[in-house]
């Protein structure tokens, strides 16, 4: 089972009678899923194995994917729900850009310096991203993933520092 998994799209439901099998996108890149040659699946419980893709075509934010062995609706169904994924060193990255796999667990950090607890969620809107941010006390609460906001994310250090604009900071006490 891989270490740290990145996820590129969870399967939904049968299209067809071959197997062939609807998707919906859960990456920034779909050309890193069409261009694989074999995937992680990983089920709803239970460990992740690897599986020859066959074919992986997209349209927008929703894929066509065919599994080898995967030839009928009925096994199609029972796959519905899987994510696909591709283990992270198989990811080769852009300069600048930065996995939600990498960012799991950072420290955040406001632009002076003060220490608002750690990433532990990303969540995808449609328009934006939105972060989610616990602290070590209190309850998690969210934040725009936009730049006026997300000033710098520094993997090495394992650091994001923001500027909280006005009504993103957590009531006191929270």
């Amino acid at each position: 089972m891989p270490a740290a998994l990145v996820e590129l799209a969870r399967l939904v439901s049968p299209h067809g009678v071959h197997g062939v099998m609807k998707a919906v996108c859960l990456c920034e890149r779909p050309e890193r899923l069409t261009q694989a040659k074999s995937v992680w699946l990983q089920p709803k419980a239970g460990p992740a194995r690897k599986v020859a893709l066959a074919h992986a075509s997209h349209n927008g934010r929703q894929f066509y994917v065919q599994l080898e062995g995967i030839d009928s609706p009925e096994a199609a169904r029972a796959l519905a729900g899987c994510i696909l994924g591709l283990e992270r060193s198989e990811i080769k990255t852009e300069p600048g850009e930065v996995l939600i796999c990498d960012m799991k667990d950072m420290d955040v950090v406001e632009e002076g310096g003060r220490r608002l607890g750690r990433l532990s969620g990303v969540y995808s809107t449609g328009a934006q991203d939105v972060y989610e941010i616990a602290p070590d006390r209190g309850e998690s609460w969210l934040i725009p993933a936009i730049p006026q906001v997300v000033l710098k994310i520094d993997v090495e250090a394992r650091r994001m520092t923001v500027r909280l604009l006005p009504g993103l900071e957590p009531e006191a006490g929270a």
